[in-house]
């Protein structure tokens, strides 16, 4: 079974929660951060990308075909987004940052 929330753990043990959508969800108009993942057998979750926008609405439904990691995302085989609210640019930033470096996503890590 798949949970609603997902807790990603950065650097010394800092935690972010996550909201659990699948891909393809119709997000709101706000700012934060999201991870694209895939989930494989176990109910294991993988991010494939790890990033944040000033809009959600914006970046992963309006212009999603043109996010410059899109194509990779896809063949990765992309099934969810994590995604929450962030209101700050610079905790958007570092919570990004921090995330990136402790789970190394395959399309933030490879061009």
């Amino acid at each position: 079974m798949i949970s609603d929330t997902m807790i990603w753990s950065g650097n010394l043990g800092k935690e972010y929660k996550y909201f659990v959508y699948r891909y393809g969800h119709f997000f709101d108009r706000m700012p934060g951060n999201y991870v694209f993942t895939k989930i494989i057998e176990g109910g294991v979750w993988i991010p494939l990308f790890i990033g944040h926008t000033f809009d959600l609405y914006y970046d992963l439904n309006e212009s999603l075909m043109v996010h410059p990691k899109i194509v990779q995302i896809v063949n990765e085989g992309v099934t969810h987004i994590h995604a929450h609210i962030n209101e700050s640019l610079r905790d958007r930033e570092e919570e990004a940052t921090d995330l990136i470096g402790v789970w190394q996503p395959v399309c933030n890590i490879r061009s």
